[in-house]
């Protein structure tokens, strides 16, 4: 899984791209966030689901439509949220429910670009060695969005020195 460090911070620049209000962030850090739903059951409750349902993207489109009342929202919902799973994907290491109803078997990429946030525990080492690959390439990958020519590259140029670290760990 991808840290919510990083589904925060995608999630609010996917906001402020699409209506730079605060309203807009909020719906993108929100929705982001909430694939994970499952994990604060787990935290909060001791109740874990066998199957991560709430990483599908019926789940995201599902969620999303609860913004339809607002048409930017709705974008930035499903944004946010297809964001969500496509960086957990990217991780390589879990299993997620994609297609669920449609597939029941989990998906997962065959390399993983990104680190695993690790357990969630400050004194875990490869949490935070995890949380600066991952900073390391998606802060870079953000600030290319803004940048132009040389700056554009230079940010390209970190973010991949990044992906290279992140893929040389082991699985």
């Amino acid at each position: 899984m991808s840290s919510f460090v990083a589904h925060t911070l995608v999630g609010g620049v996917i906001g402020q791209r699409v209506a730079p209000t605060v309203a807009g962030i909020a719906v993108g850090v929100v929705f982001a966030l909430l694939p994970d739903i499952d994990y604060a059951l787990l935290w909060l409750r001791g109740e874990g689901f066998s199957m991560r349902w709430t990483h599908s993207v019926s789940f995201v489109v599902l969620a999303a439509g609860t913004m339809l009342w607002r048409r930017e929202l709705f974008l930035i919902a499903l944004l946010s949220g297809l964001s969500h799973l496509a960086m957990d994907t990217l991780v390589g290491v879990h299993r997620n429910p994609l297609l669920w109803p449609l597939m029941d078997r989990g998906l997962a990429s065959p390399i993983g670009l990104l680190p695993s946030a690790g357990r969630l525990d400050p004194t875990n080492f490869y949490f935070w060695r995890n949380l600066l690959i991952e900073m390391g390439i998606l802060l870079p990958l953000l600030a290319a969005m803004r940048a132009h020519g040389g700056l554009r590259i230079a940010a390209l140029l970190v973010a991949g020195a990044f992906v290279v670290w992140s893929l040389s760990l082991a699985r």
